[in-house]
């Protein structure tokens, strides 16, 4: 399993109440079925946020959020709006349409985006390419002049690459164009299609993706360089113009905040009077440190079974702020 993929997966809170010997474990994934204001499950709020999409106006108008599947291929707007004198395509898989074994077999590191853009653009039908790629999702947004084609000849590609068979691969990609494409890299960007709505990092990674294809070696032409910046410039007017980034919006701070409500019910101490345990020590865990710190937890105990990636980490905080074990 990939390094980015792994970080993802192992990082548990465990909390300990020294009066009463009593111990359980906090996932961060479990936030997804507790009544966490920002949950995937609890989702209630309106918005109204107005983008300006490459080549012209776009108006995203998002009534009450109810998260959904995304589809493997999403239905076609009855219009046929061209944005671009070729097509825009997208191509990827995400935690809702693919298992983390799947994603980390696809997954590419940041150093190996534009190689990957490379190999796509020298597929006939695959003028420009960008990649970006995280441990929730892997997308590969694309200028063609024939996506029908680009479609078939990318997922060839990504299988022989993956080494996960074409039939199985295809079950689990989800493929747009046109508007449907530039509407996904919008929603994206503001955050609207993470595991915890409105979460900021996938900002900072939309804006990275957007910065590698700018480099002499990417291969983001002028269309695509037009629409990732504009979807950056959209994610950063949804977190200003907008309620999505109140409250804990990310992984790890929900964690913290689930891990304080239930310090609270289980034990009736606060979260300081606790022993907290991480297991982990990848960059979920020091997201958990930083937001565990500032509530008065210390020290914050590591449990990880390499020994230089907790030293590394513990290194990374005054000293006392964390123990190794």
């Amino acid at each position: 399993m990939s390094t980015a993929v792994m970080r993802c997966v192992v990082v548990t809170l465990v909390l300990f109440c020294p009066t009463s010997g009593f111990a359980f474990p906090v996932s961060p994934l479990s936030l997804l079925s507790t009544s966490h204001g920002t949950s995937m499950q609890s989702c209630g709020w309106r918005e109204s946020l107005a983008l300006r999409a490459a080549g012209g106006d776009l108006r995203m108008d998002v009534g009450e959020f109810e998260p959904q599947k995304v589809p493997v291929v999403a239905e076609r707007r009855q219009s046929n709006m061209k944005l671009t004198e070729h097509s825009i395509a997208v191509i990827g898989l995400s935690h809702k349409t693919a298992p983390v074994e799947v994603r980390e077999r696809l997954s590419a590191k940041e150093e190996e985006w534009n190689t990957l853009a490379g190999q796509l653009c020298d597929l006939p039908s695959v003028q420009e390419a960008a990649v970006l790629s995280t441990c929730n999702r892997f997308e590969l947004y694309l200028v063609s002049n024939d996506n029908r084609r680009a479609v078939r000849e990318v997922t060839e590609l990504l299988s022989a690459r993956s080494g996960v068979p074409l039939r199985e691969l295809r079950e689990h990609l989800f493929m747009l164009d046109e508007y449907d494409g530039v509407w996904h890299v919008m929603k994206v960007a503001g955050g609207l299609d993470s595991l915890v709505v409105g979460e900021g990092q996938i900002l900072s990674q939309m804006k990275r993706c957007y910065e590698v294809s700018m480099e002499t070696t990417g291969k983001a032409g002028k269309v695509l360089q037009r629409m990732l910046n504009a979807a950056v410039s959209a994610g950063k007017r949804v977190r200003t113009e907008t309620a999505i980034s109140r409250g804990g919006v990310s992984i790890s701070s929900a964690a913290v905040e689930l891990a304080e409500a239930k310090a609270e019910q289980t034990t009736g101490m606060a979260l300081s009077e606790c022993s907290v345990s991480i297991i982990g020590a990848g960059k979920m865990a020091r997201l958990l440190v930083q937001h565990l710190i500032p509530r008065g937890v210390s020290p914050v105990l590591v449990f990880n079974r390499n020994p230089e990636r907790a030293e590394a980490l513990k290194a990374e905080f005054e000293e006392g702020k964390v123990e190794i074990r």
